[in-house]
């Protein structure tokens, strides 16, 4: 049996050979994984955008410290515009996993004979003695929109209808008026005193441009991105304003038609995030939707 002396020599001994190990181990150069296998086209794209938000921030920074030495009544116009899609009716195959697993799930619910989901809220829902078919407008409108869905190319498209929604182009379509200035986005004057919420202001911009009978729904509170724009010397002296902030709102749109005000514009149409650089020429706005949309 060990004294308690000859434990703490032990101990003692194996603690100072620990020590020289870890100091042996210290000058060896740990490899990383990244530091033998160039950066990933990802990670590239990832860091470019980084240095591109950042420039954009610090030129923003830069034109609110020329505002507040600027001694004009008020350093900005605030606005809000109102960016609509029509919600994708045309998506891509599903992998092969989710194919499987619906064969899996369709024959396991035949072994078990189970009735499909819609059969049984038919049977609850409807009488079968009384079973009625109700075409509304909308109703008409789903039946087409799921033709589109599986249609290659609607008359529409054919016709290159960028008023009509039944377009069979992948992603979301954007709605753009025509105004006397050009194709823009709807927007409307924010001042505190006039709304309670920027929501609010929001919900009239929707009314008085495009009618009542167009039903959306806000993609939450905050703006998508913000554009800042300094105003030339002559429109500083007439607006009394050093420049303007605008900010981009999103909302889908659910049901009903665009009733365009005649004040609001001469045209609309819906259009794809490709064909928008037909449409903007501010090449940094169409930089910054490309970057926040789909």
């Amino acid at each position: 049996m060990l004294s308690a002396a000859n434990c703490r020599v032990m101990q003692s001994a194996i603690r100072a050979n620990c020590r020289c190990f870890s100091a042996i181990r210290a000058t060896q150069k740990p490899k990383h994984h990244y530091v033998e296998h160039a950066p990933s086209e990802r990670k590239i794209k990832r860091d470019a955008r980084k240095k591109e938000n950042q420039k954009l921030v610090d030129s923003y920074k830069k034109l609110d410290e020329e505002a507040a030495k600027s001694g004009l009544e008020k350093p900005w116009n605030y606005y809000l515009s109102l960016i609509i899609e029509r919600q994708p009716i045309v998506f891509g195959q599903p992998p092969e996993w989710y194919t499987k697993f619906e064969r899996i799930r369709e024959e396991r619910r035949e072994q078990l004979q189970m009735p499909p989901v819609n059969k049984v809220a038919e049977s609850i829902l409807i009488d079968k003695g009384e079973e009625t078919v109700k075409e509304d407008k909308d109703a008409i409108e789903m039946q087409k929109l799921h033709e589109a869905s599986t249609s290659d190319i609607t008359p529409a498209d054919k016709a290159n209808d960028r008023k009509s929604l039944i377009r069979n182009t992948p992603g979301f379509l954007y709605l753009l008026v025509n105004k006397p200035s050009g194709w823009a986005f709807p927007r409307i004057a924010f001042e505190e005193a006039n709304f309670k919420s920027t929501r609010q202001a929001l919900e009239q911009l929707a009314a008085t441009t495009y009618g009542k009978d167009l039903q959306l729904y806000y993609w939450g509170y905050p703006p998508c991105v913000h554009q800042v724009k300094k105003y030339s010397p002559e429109e500083q002296k007439k607006k009394k304003a050093f420049g303007e902030k605008v900010f981009y709102y999103r909302a889908a749109r659910l049901i009903g038609d665009v009733n365009l005000h005649p004040s609001a514009g001469k045209e609309y149409n819906w259009v794809s995030l490709k064909e928008i650089p037909e449409y903007l020429k501010d090449d940094e706005l169409v930089g910054l939707l490309n970057r926040v949309l789909e």
